[in-house]
């Protein structure tokens, strides 16, 4: 299956949209959520970060991936993103549902009290 990764520009008008920058493949062996992780961790190193990064998954009405988009990329403690970004990424890739995801570079599987 291929998923693009997208980022967020705006036209000289200051209109944003979505613009595919990379095609990524990955094997969907039957559990959706396990070959995203497996993606992440290929494409992006997920689990071997020294920053924190977070990112979103597009999905569709029936939980088919539409696409990828980092949100942000922060220090090795924390990242910062503004919730209006994650709004217009959502609204401009006419996704229904979404997958929200970030790594802990201490490797800590444990959410922080700053993910509560």
């Amino acid at each position: 299956m291929k998923l693009n990764q997208f980022e967020l520009l705006k036209t000289e008008n200051n209109k944003p949209y979505l613009e595919s920058i990379k095609e990524l493949e990955f094997d969907e062996n039957g559990d959706l959520y396990f070959s995203l992780f497996y993606m992440l961790n290929k494409y992006f190193y997920y689990g071997d970060l020294m920053n924190e990064k977070s990112f979103i998954i597009m999905l569709d009405y029936n939980e088919q991936p539409l696409g990828i988009y980092m949100i942000s990329s922060g220090n090795n403690y924390s990242t910062s993103f503004y919730k209006r970004n994650i709004a217009m990424v959502l609204l401009l890739s006419n996704a229904e549902k979404f997958i929200f995801c970030h790594n802990h570079p201490n490797n800590a599987i444990e959410p922080s009290d700053s993910d509560l």
